[in-house]
């Protein structure tokens, strides 16, 4: 089923949800979506245990990709042994979207996930309360799909995907969590993550992560790190952006950011080496990329480049194809099929991805695409879309400056600083103009001329071929993949949750088919985890009728952004035969 371009606002949010089983938009832009490049994976790489290592809150602040004032030799080392794609973009500027983006490989406004953040709506608003996104039924995450196909899948430690962290996502997921105590009887895929990059760490020594000043849970944003190793950059040798006035407020938090770049720098070198020196490592993938670009006002939340595109490096333990450089656009949805892809997993049809490196790799995207929506307490909604020469974004909130007045970003000193001299009129007018009113309903940016997005030629006469051609790519895209954000947030938790309650999913029942035992929950889309004790820590997860080992069973099933049901027990000899 697809979105119709004239369709209504309500209508579009009955078409995902007036049915629990409506088919998920995809996303085919044009016909060389479906030309793939044929380069089978080796016979040492089949079902590879594959790490996806990510860094919050930052841009390509790495040597490897050109940045002379990174100090980064450890991910250096690690692209000189892989490969670069430096046209990387999240389909968002912010974590949580962008991260429910990547864990299911569906843009943000197709499941409803796109508001920063759901448990957030109310704070601070006159209206909403907090709840979890319910995307279409059909809709999985991949490290459950990677687990259904035979993986232990594992997380270290952040999940953030706006419809909760169900059960059957992961075998492990927490701070605690440790690759190396994997099964060794099953392949590997481990997501780690590290936030020692996120933009609090760039916050006034007495604000905690959470933006509360002087909190008695108050732990210090900084980095332990070997003092004899201390890296420190010279907020001289800064380039500062065009978009920040240049103060030596703004080169010291630039400064900062780059230092706790090299530390993180550090504490990756270390897990690279434990994966080398490890069997795992024999046999592997290693992908590491970012949640969104840079964590500083004017890139973090935005969509431009500065707060959309991202690094990614992808290593093969043969080390195969070292040191190339893809220039491929790359979206964030197209990181589940990739990785499911080098799994030897199916890859499901709600996914709107493509592979874009390994066997089966599809032929280079023309355009990515992004959104932004709420974000905190601020309303607004912007769309972008971009090919390898322009951006074009649309404005649906112009009544609103571009840059809007959020409580948490406010803590940055460059934002603090770049408000306060707005408020005296002493801020030039090209870092000025994002904090006016109206603002711009269409930005367009030749990328090639104007890498930081500066000069706006959406009214210029020569660009206006260029400028509706992007148009009807984004228009396109929208009534291809949908557009939840069209839809009051109110009303669509409305249909999520009826009367403001989260739903309950379930519980799963079962029956004998033959010897075997067959599960089913009545909630549509539900996912089922089996035990062999009520009060396991770990479910299995259930994926096919099975001959139980003992009497006893135990279940719970789940549905995305519903409650988990109970935990059911039953005895094998009790059960009824299926119908």
């Amino acid at each position: 089923m697809r979105a119709n371009l004239n369709i209504s606002a309500a209508a579009l949010a009955a078409l995902f949800f007036v049915s629990a089983c409506t088919a998920v938009p995809v996303d085919k832009e044009d016909p060389s979506t479906e030309i793939s490049v044929k380069s089978p994976m080796p016979a040492a790489l089949e079902r590879p245990n594959i790490f996806l290592i990510t860094l919050e809150d930052l841009s390509p602040k790495f040597g490897s990709f050109g940045d002379a004032a990174a100090q980064t030799p450890n991910i250096d080392a690690l692209a000189a042994k892989g490969i670069r794609f430096p046209n990387t973009f999240t389909t968002a500027g912010v974590c949580a979207p962008s991260r429910s983006a990547l864990i299911t490989g569906v843009h943000q406004q197709t499941m409803g996930t796109m508001h920063m953040r759901t448990t957030m709506f109310g704070r601070d608003m006159p209206y909403g309360a907090s709840y979890l996104a319910v995307p279409p039924a059909t809709i999985k995450a991949f490290p459950e799909l990677l687990r259904a196909g035979g993986y232990y899948a594992l997380n270290k430690s952040k999940t953030d995907y706006q419809f909760g962290t169900p059960f059957t996502v992961w075998d492990e997921s927490s701070g605690a969590a440790n690759w190396k105590n994997a099964p060794a009887d099953k392949p590997l895929f481990a997501m780690i993550n590290f936030n020692q990059t996120h933009e609090s760490y760039g916050f006034p020594a007495d604000i905690d992560s959470e933006g509360n000043r002087n909190a008695k849970s108050f732990v210090p944003r900084n980095i332990k790190f070997d003092k004899t190793k201390t890296v420190f950059t010279d907020p001289d040798s800064i380039a500062v952006p065009p978009y920040y006035p240049d103060t030596a407020t703004v080169r010291k938090s630039i400064a900062r950011y780059y230092d706790n770049v090299a530390r993180t720098d550090a504490l990756i070198g270390k897990l690279l080496s434990d994966i080398q020196a490890s069997e795992r490592g024999k046999n592997a993938v290693i992908i590491l990329t970012t949640d969104h670009g840079d964590g500083l006002p004017r890139a973090k939340r935005t969509l431009y480049d500065s707060g959309l595109k991202v690094p990614m490096i992808i290593a093969y333990s043969d080390e195969r194809n070292a040191g190339d450089l893809r220039e491929d656009l790359v979206s964030f949805v197209d990181l589940a099929p990739t990785i499911l892809n080098f799994a030897g997993v199916d890859i499901p049809d709600f996914i709107q991805g493509r592979v874009f490196e390994g066997e089966n790799r599809a032929a280079p995207r023309r355009y990515i695409y992004a959104a932004a929506d709420r974000l905190d307490e601020r309303e607004q909604r912007f769309k972008a879309v971009r090919d390898d020469g322009y951006k074009y974004i649309r404005n649906y909130t112009p009544d609103k400056p571009r840059l809007p007045d959020i409580g948490y970003q406010n803590n940055s000193p460059i934002m603090a600083q770049m408000r306060s001299l707005y408020a005296r009129r002493k801020l030039a007018n090209v870092s000025a103009k994002y904090f006016d009113t109206p603002s711009p309903k269409d930005e367009l940016y030749q990328l090639s001329k104007d890498p930081h997005e500066i000069n706006n030629l959406a009214a210029k006469p020569g660009y206006q071929p260029k400028l509706k051609s992007m148009q009807s790519a984004m228009d396109a895209w929208i009534a291809r993949t949908g557009d939840l954000s069209a839809v009051p947030e109110l009303e669509m938790v409305a249909r999520m949750w009826p009367d403001g309650t989260q739903p309950v999913t379930a519980a799963p029942t079962a029956c004998l088919k033959g010897k075997d035992v067959v599960w089913k929950s009545v909630t549509p889309g539900a996912s089922i985890g089996v035990a062999t004790r009520p009060e396991a820590k770990a479910f299995s997860l259930y994926t096919e009728a099975y001959t139980p080992e003992g009497n006893a069973l135990h279940a719970k099933s789940v549905r995305y952004g519903y409650a988990e049901s109970a935990v059911i027990s039953v005895k094998t000899d009790s059960l009824k035969s299926c119908k």
